[in-house]
């Protein structure tokens, strides 16, 4: 983890301490299951729980000394035992007996916190999207000028990415409470069924059906994969921003603290440093994603490849997401938004993104589609090329009928009525909306 990039919450569930006590934690649940189930005397939890102790610096200096980082756990707690108790402390079990369910316990803590960040850019992301129903701006496909959109509906395009991550998330980390207690292959034949399910019940989790000496990796595949297509959607909205941003278009803008600076040399830049910060990590999320899917081929019963890897990708990928959403949510949140500008860009083309109803128009009055496109596309060359009004252009050289066809004529106020954008996405925008439970009344007036 990278203290640049980690948010305290989540950071702290990454710690030494944190995983040491979730160790703790899943160990005094097997003999309290123990004891439940009359395998072990009535007092022993009891009498554990209140002795047992350890502290971080002497796990790690055992663990130098033994290179195992859960037996040099074990041995530091036992140490704090009455002599007579060590013997049931992490008794008939194997290391990832002890460290699934603990690391399972971490994950949907971590879950949790990815599923409050991702509420939150949703929350934010709805009132955008309310607030610019109505907020008129040109749609771009290729990097040209379509036609004309909403600011709102662009919101609901991201909108609607981030709440399906939310479902998707929240699948997946139902599959992550699965684990295992099964004994050093997987067959329970240490731990019963029965055991394992008391453990579990006391965990708050639930028996993976069947395991090895772990919990297969795929599970981890998918958690790991869902955080990079969160960071991949972010990126989607990040370089979503950075366009608007353009000097050319000038509609979106980063927020800015008082006194921030852009760019070092030149004083007047206003750099969309986050969103290029959101772009950049998405890489490092989707790299660790690909790293989880090479530990699901583990040796047999397992081999130990995936362990080191895992210490890496998981505190680094959960911290990368949480400080990215938190940041995207600030973005999002504070953005100056030009809408003057917006209006003012639906006509850089000179009415050019009326092209295809001019199209529809001239083919319904009979006119062959081959022909109607290439009279459209020279006339929309024109426009540019000359900055000159498509609609002026058209009126001046109507098309013409030529021999055999039946076109009937075009008149000026259909050419006209082609050019009148608000109608159709007034008429058909609200039910769009509604799709995402906008509120009309938080809609700005038109710009």
């Amino acid at each position: 983890m990278i203290k640049r990039y980690t948010r305290p919450r989540m950071g702290a569930l990454w710690t030494y301490r944190a995983k040491f006590d979730a160790w703790l934690a899943v160990e005094l649940a097997i003999i309290l299951a123990r004891c439940n189930l009359g395998i072990y005397p009535k007092d022993v939890y009891r009498k554990i729980k209140k002795c047992a102790r350890f502290t971080v610096a002497d796990v790690l200096a055992r663990d130098a000394e033994i290179n195992h980082d859960l037996q040099a756990f074990v041995d530091v707690v036992r140490l704090s035992l009455p002599l007579k108790l060590r013997r049931y402390f992490h008794e008939k079990v194997t290391s990832y007996d002890t460290e699934e369910p603990a690391q399972a316990r971490i994950l949907l803590k971590a879950g949790a916190l990815i599923m409050s960040d991702l509420d939150r850019l949703i929350d934010v992301l709805w009132r955008q999207a309310s607030e610019h129903m109505w907020t008129f701006c040109i749609a771009v496909t290729h990097g040209q000028d379509a036609q004309p959109t909403t600011l709102g509906w662009r919101f609901c395009d991201y909108l609607e990415l981030f709440q399906r991550n939310r479902d998707n998330l929240r699948f997946i980390l139902s599959q992550v409470a699965e684990s295992k207690c099964s004994g050093a292959v997987g067959n329970n034949v240490r731990v019963s069924p029965e055991l394992e399910a008391e453990i579990f019940r006391i965990l708050h989790l639930k028996p993976r059906r069947v395991a090895t000496q772990v919990v297969s990796r795929d599970v981890i595949a998918r958690l790991m994969a869902e955080l990079a297509v969160i960071a991949a959607n972010m990126e989607k909205m990040a370089i979503g921003l950075r366009l608007l941003g353009l000097t050319a278009n000038f509609e979106v803008l980063e927020p800015r603290r008082i006194g921030q600076k852009g760019s070092s040399a030149m004083p007047h830049k206003r750099n969309p440093v986050i969103s290029e910060q959101i772009t950049g990590l998405a890489r490092v999320v989707r790299a660790d994603s690909n790293a989880a899917l090479e530990n699901v081929a583990l040796w047999q019963e397992r081999d130990i490849s995936h362990s080191s890897v895992e210490r890496v990708i998981l505190p680094d990928g959960f911290c990368l997401i949480d400080y990215m959403l938190a940041k995207a949510t600030g973005v999002i949140g504070r953005l100056e938004i030009n809408r003057k500008r917006m209006a003012h860009n639906i006509g850089r083309i000179y009415g050019c993104w009326a092209s295809e109803d001019l199209k529809t128009l001239l083919c319904d009055k009979g006119h062959d589609p081959e022909e109607v496109y290439y009279y459209l596309q020279q006339a929309c060359f024109e426009a540019m090329d000359n900055k000159r009004q498509l609609l002026g252009i058209l009126l001046r050289r109507r098309m013409k009928a030529k021999r055999g066809q039946t076109a009937q004529k075009v008149t000026e106020q259909e050419l006209r009525d082609c050019f009148h954008y608000r109608r159709p996405l007034r008429k058909v925008m609200p039910e769009l909306y509604r799709r995402f439970n906008l509120d009309p009344k938080l809609a700005l007036p038109p710009n």
